[in-house]
């Protein structure tokens, strides 16, 4: 199906004409006279008698978020300076949460939950000082990703917060743990063409593990992630005391279940604006949500991600623990 282009035929004149006509009419030009002169509609130019105190006059509607785009603007300036790389499917879910969030009257698309691309057309516009920009792709090797720029802009980042104690820096990263285990090698009789092991099931169920330890050692109990609908108390049996569990079609973490871990994070390390905490992490999608920023801005964590693909070299958990 082609799609539906806007034929917006509103505002066609030019502000200098729409200034002198507005002009003429204070100089005692009727306004069926001006609107004929100049080519603008006469309702219009009643609208406008009011603003020519002004000066210069914005033609069209105002912006959805009104003065809310300067946070969005600096949201997504704090995001790169972070390595996060919004792209513009992520602005738009960003300016449809906060039209919600804030309650603000709006036309996005509720089923897709985003703003429309006319809408970041005109924020982009609107914003010179953002720019699109084409990223290396993710396909890079982590080998050519691991480089003395990304890892110097990520010590760049870090060294605002090294005065922080040592036992209120925190490293967060979540592991996949299949249900199926590898079979390790057995002895049989040789020969034969076949040879099994029992498991919990050919191809497995993956079970997400949220771990975070602090730089001296003690770790927050576990978030565990279940590829289910509903959470039972039973799976949590075994599990390290404080842990707590939650669910996912999927079975790996997103932006609520990201939020609901940041909550458990906050009440283990107790962490404020009065006692901040250096939180440090991946660039992983389900970090992006304004409401998680809000959470981590007004509790006092101070989030600090490491350069993409490069987990395997400088992230904590990955290179000690898991």
């Amino acid at each position: 199906m082609p799609r539906y282009t806007a034929k917006n035929i509103r505002a066609a004149w030019s502000e200098d004409a729409l200034l002198k006509a507005l002009d003429s009419v204070k100089n005692g030009m009727s306004l069926r006279k001006a609107s004929s002169q100049y080519g603008i509609p006469r309702t219009t130019l009643l609208r406008r008698q009011s603003n020519l105190s002004i000066g210069k006059i914005a033609l069209g509607g105002k912006p959805v978020l009104g003065d809310m785009e300067e946070d969005l603007v600096s949201h997504v300036l704090d995001m790169e300076r972070t390595l996060f790389g919004i792209t513009a499917r992520d602005l738009r879910k960003l300016a449809y949460q906060l039209a919600e969030k804030k309650g603000i009257p709006h036309k996005f698309n509720k089923e897709s939950q985003m703003a429309g691309q006319e809408w970041f057309t005109a924020f982009i516009r609107r914003h010179p000082e953002l720019t699109v920009r084409l990223p290396e792709g993710t396909s890079m090797n982590r080998a050519k990703a691991f480089n003395k720029s990304a890892i110097l802009k990520f010590y760049d980042n870090l060294e605002p917060f090294l005065a922080i104690d040592a036992a209120r820096i925190y490293n967060v990263d979540e592991t996949g743990v299949s249900t199926v285990t590898k079979p390790v090698k057995i002895l049989a009789v040789r020969g034969k063409k076949r040879v099994g092991a029992v498991t919990s099931g050919e191809r497995g169920t993956n079970t997400t593990v949220i771990c975070c330890m602090s730089a001296t050692g003690t770790f927050v109990p576990p978030m565990f992630i279940f590829k289910r609908i509903r959470m039972a108390p039973h799976l949590m049996n075994g599990a390290p005391v404080g842990s707590v569990g939650e669910c996912s079609e999927s079975g790996w973490v997103n932006e609520k279940l990201f939020l609901k871990w940041l909550q458990h994070f906050q009440k283990f390390t107790n962490c404020s604006l009065e006692n901040p905490v250096l939180l440090i992490a991946d660039n992983h999608s389900s970090h992006l949500s304004l409401e998680i920023w809000q959470f981590l801005r007004d509790h006092g964590i101070n989030f600090v991600t490491i350069p993409p693909h490069t987990s395997h070299r400088i992230q904590p958990l990955d290179v000690s623990f898991f």
